[in-house]
This record gives C-alpha cells, structure tokens and sequence, in this order.
C-alpha cells in the first residue's frame, strides 16, 4: 500500500455520511433549544442568552468593555465604536492569572 492510499484508508474512518450528520445537526439544534428554555428539563449543552435584540446595523456608537476570564489568562478589551460606517478601534491586552488567585475565593479575584 502505498502512501497516498494509506492516507486515505486513514481518512475514510472519519468521514460522515450526509444522512448520519443530518441526524447530528437536529440532535445538536434539539439540544440547543432545550438548554434555552426556562424551565425545561436540563440539556446536555449549556447555553446561556444573549439579549442581542438586533443584529448591529453600523450606526452604534460608544466604547464597550469586553473581559474573558478563563482558566489562567483574563482578556481586556476596548472595543470603540464611531458609527456610520467608521471604522472601529480595539485595544486588547492578556493577562496571566497567578495561581494564588486561581484557587482562591471569587471575592479574592475581586479585589
């Protein structure tokens, strides 16, 4: 067997036939909802809403703060907008977390 062909026996164990990814795609989408809805029964997907009442429509203006905390690194940033199809400017920085602040109390993140 040559390389080529060992590539592709390789890659045929991952290959999805259309009606199996069909079924993936509503299981996905079902799972979705329910983890949406009030009061449902518990989803195997946590999701939580955005309270986005409208896709942007490029007269937005102002400066919005992002911040991501996850695991060991926070994200900062400034996202400023000037509207009527100006362009826009961010300002980001990464933070490492020190571990003391990792495994301590959320109030201890705080200050």
């Amino acid at each position: 067997m040559d390389l080529p062909e060992q590539v592709r026996s390789c890659l045929s164990s991952f290959v999805i036939p259309r009606e199996k990814l069909d079924q993936i795609r509503d299981a996905m989408s079902r799972e979705f909802q329910l983890g949406l809805e009030v009061g449902s029964p518990p989803s195997s997907v946590g999701m939580l809403p955005t309270f986005v009442p409208a896709l942007p429509d490029g007269t937005e203006t102002g400066e919005y703060l992002t911040l991501d905390l996850s695991g060991k690194n926070l994200r900062v940033l400034l996202l400023r907008l000037h509207g009527r199809g100006k362009r826009y400017e961010t300002e980001k920085h990464n933070y490492m977390v020190p571990k003391e602040i990792m495994v301590g109390t959320g109030a201890q993140v705080c200050i």
